[in-house]
């Protein structure tokens, strides 16, 4: 036979004494089960899980576990307090996720998450965590925080339900990998305004669902690849204020949506490929600021404005 527990002292704080923060002091949680130390706070709204960590360290290892997580959030998502507002403040008040630490509560959100939207900066400058790789059913990802450094992250390319990856306005720096081709349910991809440099992939072109595709303002040093004629949804195309150079490919003109083109202030050269007259939806190009760029169809009037 197994040995009976012992009876919980009566000097265990009561609910509402745990929810108490000022009032505890440390010593009431060092000797409870960990199982019952969950139940206790099960019911804490997600949203405010973090306030108590501070009780103990122990506490805040108990809160931070998997398990608790599980068992929290199943219970909020019960009493319906548990939402996509809620699931983002926990995940950008914490600094965990940005430590990459694992086995967490917070890889247990993400877990749950299938949008993700931050415009408020953090307060230091960090990397993108390779954590975000669990967040495997997220379809929308806005990171414009103003502080995010470093190269695009492997895991990133895990996120193959992504339909928006917005990441403008940040440090962001290094090339454009390859595996960018994986994310083949993207319909929104904006890079801009950040320190990308290097070769655009051509597995850009494989993005067949992308409707709008912005890359302004970074470093980028190659020619604009054939490929990206394959995007046939595409309606918005920004490629201003980088280094490409080259000829605009003639594949342009099987971009058959696009109705607003931003090249300008690049180093294209050569002319302008009549493939563009057959664009039935353009509205607007710029190829301005592009000395070396010519265009021998002006005289003929095209459908659209032409800025060279």
């Amino acid at each position: 036979m197994g040995r009976k527990p012992s009876p919980l002292s009566s000097s265990i704080p009561s609910y509402s004494a745990l929810l108490d923060v000022p009032r505890l002091s440390s010593g009431y949680f060092q000797s409870l089960p960990a199982e019952l130390l969950w139940l206790f706070f099960a019911w804490i709204k997600p949203s405010t899980v973090l306030k108590y960590r501070r009780l103990s360290t122990r506490v805040d290892n108990l809160l931070m576990h998997q398990s608790f997580a599980r068992l929290n959030i199943d219970r909020c998502i019960q009493s319906s307090c548990f939402n996509e507002g809620t699931l983002n403040y926990m995940l950008y008040d914490s600094v965990d996720i940005w430590s990459n630490r694992t086995g967490t509560y917070f890889d247990h959100l993400l877990g749950l998450a299938t949008k993700i939207r931050w415009r408020k900066p953090f307060t230091r400058s960090c990397l993108i965590p390779n954590q975000l790789g669990k967040a495997t059913l997220l379809t929308y990802l806005k990171l414009n925080v103003g502080s995010l450094r470093g190269q695009l992250p492997s895991s990133l390319f895990q996120l193959t339900r992504l339909e928006h990856l917005i990441l403008n306005d940040n440090n962001l720096s290094g090339s454009i990998p390859a595996e960018i081709g994986l994310l083949s349910k993207l319909v929104q991809l904006d890079l801009s305004y950040n320190k990308f440099t290097g070769v655009l992939p051509i597995e850009l072109g494989s993005l067949t669902m992308l409707v709008t595709l912005n890359l302004s303002h970074n470093e980028f040093c190659s020619t604009l690849p054939r490929e990206l004629g394959n995007l046939e949804r595409l309606t918005d195309l920004c490629a201003q204020f980088n280094r490409l150079s080259g000829s605009i490919p003639e594949t342009f003109g099987n971009l058959k949506m696009l109705q607003f083109m931003h090249c300008e202030s690049n180093l294209l050269s050569g002319n302008v490929p009549k493939s563009l007259l057959q664009l039935q939806h353009v509205e607007f190009i710029d190829f301005s600021n592009n000395p070396n760029l010519s265009c021998e169809f002006i005289g003929e009037h095209p459908g659209f404005l032409l800025n060279l």
